[in-house]
């Protein structure tokens, strides 16, 4: 019972105890919740004894119930903590913590307003500053090669745990989004586009790559290995759409270039959630593009060992050959809205896009908009 409590009792003003707590919340002191609970009722010596058989995580969970067993525990318990105890009880409390995420690598809290910590994760690894796990396992499973240097799990798990709790996720979604870089290549000029959306609860990422090359420039060879998709098709035989397109470019036979369309189907990995698609265009004399989309579902970011997560990034998903179960063409269609896909560049770019493109490209190109065929 506090100071002001006993003044007012004795003044004979109980009657203004209620209508002071609902108005100044915290001056009226609350009663002990030991001894307005039936645990209370048992002696502490019956309470010690039964807290013995409990499991580690359990009686650190017990002793922050209130102030008194708290105080009666001791810190006597924690001897018994592992690690994995002490992940497993802070997984616990993440969901009391609105503003925090527990890093599985880290095994500690990081504040969502502290999000732009864990970006460009190249250039913290090139000036040599000292990386927390989470960021050194990014970079070790390639994380910022298949996506892009502000892509980190770090923030797709924040912004997860924010369209949880309903609140704004924008910022972080934009972060995940990036924006749209140009630079340029042996002979070609390279454009990525990067866009990330929340669906049914779990992120899907899309990424598109423009190369393009002059006229008589010949398609790059690393192009028939599109091991930058997805690790499931490093090891395939080379891509028949570029080898018709490097054909078309060599015989500069234009008239055939409307039959790649046959070509230019959605295609779906059967051990990941991802599919792509090629894309091409004869540009006269602006040159020739190659355009690579990718769309992927990259779960719903709870931790970083799930399994869909791990499959887009990790290297032993090469290895992995476990088909997953998804619908072809799905993970396309919920991202576009559509079930059909055709492509323009001209709808998923902007004209400083676009002109960004073709002023990099060094033939003395304009920033004019793309006409297909």
């Amino acid at each position: 019972m506090s100071c002001f409590e006993s003044l007012l009792r004795l003044a004979g003003l109980r009657h203004f105890l209620h209508f002071i707590a609902e108005h100044i919340p915290g001056i009226v002191s609350r009663p002990i919740a030991l001894e307005v609970s039936l645990l209370g009722q048992l002696p502490l010596e019956l309470i010690l004894y039964m807290v013995q058989f409990f499991p580690p995580v359990s009686r650190l969970s017990f002793s922050l119930c209130c102030r008194p067993i708290y105080f009666a525990l001791g810190t006597q318990h924690l001897k018994d903590i592992t690690e994995e105890d002490r992940h497993v009880f802070l997984t616990l409390l993440e969901p009391k913590l609105p503003d925090y995420i527990l890093c599985y690598s880290c095994k500690k809290f990081h504040a969502i307003s502290n999000a732009r910590k864990h970006i460009k994760l190249r250039y913290l690894e090139w000036a040599g500053r000292r990386l927390l796990p989470c960021q050194n396992n990014d970079i070790k499973i390639y994380v910022p090669y298949y996506f892009h240097d502000k892509f980190s799990f770090t923030v797709f798990q924040m912004t997860m745990k924010l369209y949880r709790q309903g609140l704004d996720y924008s910022k972080l979604l934009n972060i995940l989004s990036a924006k749209t870089t140009t630079t340029p290549g042996l002979g070609y000029v390279v454009q990525c586009l990067s866009s990330a959306q929340i669906i049914g609860g779990s992120l899907f990422y899309r990424r598109q790559k423009i190369y393009l090359m002059p006229p008589n420039y010949p398609v790059p060879k690393f192009l028939d290995h599109p091991d930058f998709i997805c690790r499931h098709w490093s090891p395939r035989p080379k891509n028949p759409q570029v080898e018709a397109f490097r054909d078309v470019i060599e015989n500069r036979a234009w008239n055939k270039i409307k039959d790649l369309r046959k070509l230019e189907k959605l295609k779906s990995c059967l051990y990941c959630h991802s599919e792509y698609r090629y894309d091409f265009a004869h540009l006269g004399k602006k040159g020739n593009a190659v355009f690579i989309t990718q769309w992927r579902n990259l779960g719903e970011g709870r931790s970083p060992m799930d399994p869909q997560w791990l499959k887009h990034t990790h290297y032993f998903s090469h290895f992995n050959r476990e088909p997953v179960c998804y619908t072809p063409g799905s993970i396309y269609a919920k991202f576009e809205s559509e079930e059909h896909f055709e492509f323009d560049y001209n709808a998923v770019s902007t004209p400083q896009d676009r002109k960004a493109l073709f002023s990099m490209y060094y033939w003395g190109l304009n920033g004019e908009s793309v006409n297909y065929y």
